[in-house]
């Protein structure tokens, strides 16, 4: 709908520049002189009116790629078993709430990292780092800018686990660090290249019918493209990969003071310079006063045969106090 309106804005700038520059046609009378016979035709009248209907209610977060990669994650991850394998009720995978991934006996309790798009906050850190580590955990969903929410209650209960993993994984999106560039974030907006996820803000819930809110589609794809609005003072907020804010999964359980923290390194760093643990050892200093003292040279490759001295190293995290 945005292209088609875009596009037609062009054909009348087009038109306009082309009877402006035409030596026939009067000054005057060149606003109204471009050409109608495509703008303003019975198919693009309609074709727009059927784009602003879509546009006001069709909710972007199915119609985009999320849903697409959603559905795909979900049945990787979380394949429906066989009824005569299943013991009492089985939880239907497309509907299965975060809220009901509670641990049981000493299994883990999981945290879902995404990250909270603020490129537009007034807050100079945020705005400097383009967003907040945002979680979707099976107690509560929220983040530090954002406040927080009980899960059960969050967006009606509504939100699934596989939505939840899917946003967490969400790496192509408009306005991360990578994207940032306002033409890239217009083009990748515009022709829906976007695996990011529209939800409440936790500090704005919905005072009527929770689990129904949603925005207004077309303001908040405006915003996405224009990355104007992405804040913390907006009743819905955009959510994207964790990695966006800290890829490792660390910053969540520094905030938490844990005593034991296994991390794993996969992301994509072929020369060894561990860019993903010194961005989060500097925002766990500045963020919580946490120092992290962790030592990776046995890990860089050594010698002809580029192998490391050790497959992993210890190092101590120092809490305030």
């Amino acid at each position: 709908g945005l292209t088609l309106l875009i596009y037609g804005l062009f054909l009348m700038g087009f038109d306009l520049m082309k009877d402006l520059t035409d030596p026939n046609v009067e000054v005057g009378r060149s606003i109204l002189a471009y050409d109608q016979s495509l703008v303003w035709s019975p198919i693009y009248q309609a074709a727009l009116a059927l784009s602003v209907f879509l546009a006001i209610l069709i909710n972007v977060n199915e119609v985009s790629m999320h849903r697409y990669y959603r559905n795909r994650l979900m049945e990787s991850f979380m394949p429906i078993v066989g009824a005569e394998e299943a013991e009492g009720e089985l939880p239907e995978p497309d509907t299965f709430p975060v809220h009901r991934a509670q641990p049981v006996g000493d299994a883990p309790y999981h945290i879902i990292n995404t990250s909270a798009n603020m490129v537009g906050s007034k807050d100079i850190k945020l705005q400097g780092r383009g967003a907040d580590n945002f979680i979707l955990s099976p107690l509560y969903c929220g983040s530090g800018i954002c406040g927080y929410a009980k899960t059960a209650e969050y967006v009606g209960g509504k939100m699934d686990l596989a939505t939840a993993f899917s946003i967490s994984g969400a790496a192509i999106d408009p306005n991360s660090y990578a994207t940032r560039s306002r033409s890239v974030s217009f083009l990748m907006s515009l022709l829906n290249i976007r695996l990011g996820y529209w939800i409440r803000n936790p500090r704005y819930p919905a005072k009527f019918l929770p689990g129904l809110s949603r925005p207004r589609w077309y303001v908040y794809m405006l915003r996405e493209m224009l990355g104007s609005g992405l804040n913390e003072n907006v009743n819905h907020i955009h959510l994207s990969d964790g990695g966006h804010f800290e890829n490792l999964g660390l910053y969540e359980l520094i905030r938490r003071h844990c005593k034991f923290i296994v991390v794993s390194d996969v992301g994509a760093d072929p020369e060894y310079s561990f860019q993903a643990l010194a961005k989060v050892i500097e925002m766990a200093r500045v963020d919580f006063g946490a120092q992290i003292n962790l030592k990776v040279d046995d890990l860089e490759p050594q010698g002809e045969r580029r192998f490391s001295k050790k497959s992993f190293v210890v190092g101590t995290v120092d809490y305030p106090g």
